[in-house]
């Protein structure tokens, strides 16, 4: 028998151990990391131009964030704020526990028509375990045909606001 082979077995129980201390090491971290920002979460909004509202907010690892609200059918006042579609948009990190966010939504006639496209912008900071986050925003409203990612668009009217967040737990 050759000498290699005599040494094999050590060889497949060192390899095997290695990789069963690496897993589990990764395992180990990845199950005490607080999770980072991917989540869904209950959202508290306040704008100033309307009274208070709630929203789910979806924020994915890959970058990409989803908002359903109460004022989607025109809650809490329907003759005003009309309909709306769910926001998308994305987000990028801004250090430490912070990112920025940009969303779009479509505000619609109530037939249904293309009324306006509205882009809100945040800056939001998240507390130590990834639990909550708050801060303000800013949103632009645009007709259709104009370009609501062009910086330079010039936006019909613009709104700011407040949101806090608390995320949904398993």
């Amino acid at each position: 028998m050759k000498a290699w082979i005599k040494k094999r077995p050590l060889l497949i129980v060192s390899s095997t151990l290695l990789a069963l201390a690496v897993t589990g090491s990764f395992a180990a971290s990845s199950a005490a990391a607080p999770g980072g920002v991917a989540g869904s979460y209950l959202v508290d909004l306040t704008p100033s131009v309307q009274p208070p509202f709630q929203g789910l907010m979806t924020i994915g690892n890959e970058g990409t964030l989803v908002l359903t609200n109460t004022s989607q059918f025109g809650a809490p006042d329907p003759a005003t704020l009309g309909l709306n579609s769910t926001a998308h948009g994305s987000f990028r990190h801004a250090g430490g526990r912070r990112i920025d966010a940009t969303l779009l939504f479509f505000d619609l006639e109530p037939d249904g028509d293309l009324e306006l496209v509205v882009r809100i912008r945040g800056s939001w900071s998240f507390d130590p375990g990834f639990q909550k986050f708050s801060g303000p925003f800013s949103g632009a409203a645009f007709l259709p045909g104009q370009d609501p990612l062009d910086p330079d668009e010039v936006p019909v009217f613009t709104f700011g606001g407040t949101l806090s967040a608390r995320r949904i737990p398993a």
